[in-house]
């Protein structure tokens, strides 16, 4: 399989996406003794547009964060669980890992290509 421009597209898209969950979990890791704090969260169905979009380069990196509806359970008012955090942060790691390596491997057959020919 070829590797389009518009494929280069998304894979940049995808580890921006990527990127962001890591942001995002960083976020409310950072403020997990914030009282009042409610979560943040990237949910990937709200974003799919974002991601598909290949004609806007503009929206690469432009994803909607929302507020977790998660019901806080401290006293405090703050809902943040660092174990879904951490677990959110492995998740974005292994997803930037496997677009990097889908990357790589599809430019080194670009390479080997234009070597043979």
């Amino acid at each position: 399989m070829a590797l389009q421009p518009s494929q280069f597209g998304l894979l940049e898209r995808s580890m921006a996406f990527a990127s962001k969950i890591q942001e995002v979990a960083s976020q409310n890791m950072a403020n997990v003794n914030t009282p009042g704090y409610l979560a943040r969260e990237i949910n990937f169905e709200d974003n799919l547009d974002a991601l598909m979009n290949v004609t806007n380069t503009a929206s690469a990196r432009t994803f909607t964060v929302s507020t977790s509806q998660a019901v806080p359970g401290r006293g405090d008012e703050n809902n943040v669980d660092i174990d879904i955090e951490l677990a959110n942060l492995n998740k974005a790691a292994l997803m930037f890992q496997a677009f990097s390596e889908l990357l790589s491997t599809r430019l080194n057959q670009m390479r080997s290509a234009i070597k043979l020919g």
